[in-house]
């Protein structure tokens, strides 16, 4: 890989197709006769000489004439055959893609260096992801090497398909759209889709001109924001999981340029009514994690086997067990500050205190983690906090 990158520089994935050649019609008399060849095996004398009979038939006469209808579709397409594979072989199948016509199986890094574990599969997905994206930046940037047989270009055209491209299904027939542009040619869609439990989340992969990291991929991450429970004799905190459905939903509606101003300011207002309600509940001793704590605590007391719920890879996943990759407290409105430092290794720790005029915030991030970043979380959340401000301002909330 990096040996072909080194020779990026050189050609541009799609320079040559212009200048392929036209694919040729071969001559009728040279394919029937290669055609009797292969049937061969799978003949007596007395079969073979009736195909013989019924070929030569062919050839001197219907034969000929769809020859040469063949020969004036080939003058006005390159390809005179692309458009009828494409139906043939993809667009009028009426079975399922996936296994009948998807061409997939297990690659050798997987099958050496991956072993099945549970829990991993969100990592492993992103750690994938990342390096398909990189794959699509070098088709972006045509830096991808031309595939050659000795000096001779081959067509990359089949590349142009790998993004940005959808089936559409039809009744008798589908159809493929194709949205990827090359830099030079100009905007390409920079989404990706994923499907978890019958829904589907979208989310932009590039921020500001960059591709997302493999954690950032981990979007959405498990956070949360510290609930206060003095209401209580001794109280001391509740988790407020921050990471709802419709805090999701918001940020990719800031993501997505196609959405409306009024559909944004909508979803804001939705993640925030959630918010507060978590928020009220948890701090009113209407949380769980706590509770959930508490259980497992009564199960270990009891000396009783760990129940199967703290086991799921989904739970530590979502953050039980202090796996929060994020970490979040309002330390007051007062003049104090303090810090704690992640409670993963590839996490963050970020607290803060409101004044009237101003926000303060103290960040960490283990400098042994190259994943992460504290300056920049903090750059990134008060970006944010501008296009909130603005969003608010034009909705005169």
């Amino acid at each position: 890989m990096e040996n072909q990158l080194a020779k990026s520089s050189e050609e541009r994935t799609f320079q040559y197709q212009d200048s392929l050649p036209s694919l040729p019609v071969p001559s009728l008399e040279e394919s029937l006769k290669k055609y009797l060849e292969s049937v061969k095996p799978f003949a007596n004398e007395e079969e073979y000489k009736k195909t013989e009979a019924i070929v030569q038939k062919f050839q001197n006469g219907i034969g000929e004439k769809l020859q040469q209808k063949l020969l004036e579709r080939a003058k006005e397409k390159r390809n005179w055959l692309e458009d009828w594979w494409l139906n043939v072989a993809y667009l009028d199948v009426r079975i399922p893609s996936q296994l009948h016509v998807n061409f997939g199986g297990p690659a050798s890094h997987i099958e050496h260096y991956w072993p099945p574990k549970e829990g991993t599969q969100l990592e492993r997905g992103s750690i994938s992801l990342w390096h398909i994206l990189n794959y699509w930046q070098l088709l972006r940037k045509e830096k991808l090497p031309v595939h050659k047989v000795g000096n001779t270009p081959l067509d990359m055209n089949q590349f142009r398909m790998l993004f940005s491209t959808c089936k559409v299904p039809g009744i008798t027939r589908d159809s493929v759209i194709n949205y990827f542009r090359t830099e030079s040619e100009g905007h390409c869609p920079s989404h990706i889709a994923v499907m978890c439990r019958g829904r589907v989340f979208v989310f932009d992969v590039m921020h500001e001109g960059c591709l997302m990291t493999p954690p950032e991929i981990l979007s959405p991450g498990c956070c949360y924001e510290t609930a206060m429970t003095r209401y209580f004799y001794h109280g001391r905190t509740e988790t407020v999981r921050s990471c709802t459905v419709e805090a999701v939903r918001w940020c990719q509606s800031m993501q997505d340029p196609s959405t409306s101003l009024f559909e944004q300011q909508h979803r804001m207002l939705e993640a925030f009514a959630k918010h507060n309600k978590m928020m009220k509940d948890c701090s009113t001793g209407k949380g769980f994690d706590r509770h959930l704590l508490g259980l497992s605590l009564i199960a270990k007391e009891e000396c009783l086997p760990v129940p199967e719920l703290f086991t799921d890879p989904l739970f530590s996943r979502s953050g039980g067990g202090g796996n929060f990759v994020l970490s979040t407290s309002l330390i007051g409105y007062l003049r104090v500050q303090g810090v704690v430092v992640p409670m993963v290794h590839n996490g963050y720790g970020f607290f803060y205190h409101i004044r009237d005029d101003r926000f303060i915030v103290a960040c960490t991030a283990w400098k042994s983690c190259p994943e992460t970043d504290a300056e920049k979380l903090v750059q990134q959340t008060f970006h944010a906090f501008s296009d909130m401000m603005q969003l608010m301002d034009i909705a005169h909330l």
